[in-house]
């Protein structure tokens, strides 16, 4: 009885085929990291922004003057996708800030666009006069 053993050589036919049946899952695992890489350093940006717009505005000496401050902070970072909402409660002045996220070309029919949201806090450091 004889044995056989397969040969040595490899078969390019093979890898080949192995090879254009696994490079399109690669990008897409690959583009859906750099796209949720990009999406995370975006939230990380925006929860600075609204720190820095909150800590700006809690140094405000009036309602005016806050509202200017938090928009002089917001103008270098915005180009119109951009959203905030300033709130005074008491002591306390709350900075949101939003910004809409498209989905990446190739999946916007399979998955809805984002929004990201950052939220910051800070005590006023001068207490306001009432108006009127």
């Amino acid at each position: 009885m004889r044995i056989r053993f397969r040969s040595t050589t490899s078969d390019p036919g093979q890898a080949s085929l192995e090879f254009a049946l696994v490079l399109p899952l690669v990008v897409v695992i690959v583009a859906a990291t750099v796209w949720i890489g990009a999406v995370m350093r975006m939230q990380m940006a925006l929860d600075h922004l609204a720190y820095r717009a909150a800590r700006t505005a809690a140094t405000a000496m009036s309602r005016d003057e806050l509202h200017v401050l938090v928009a002089d902070t917001l103008a270098g970072a915005s180009n119109g996708a951009l959203r905030h909402d300033v709130q005074i409660d008491d002591e306390l002045v709350t900075v949101t800030l939003s910004r809409a996220v498209p989905s990446p070309p190739l999946v916007a029919r399979f998955i809805a666009d984002h929004v990201l949201t950052a939220r910051a806090t800070f005590r006023l450091e001068y207490v306001f006069a009432e108006d009127g």
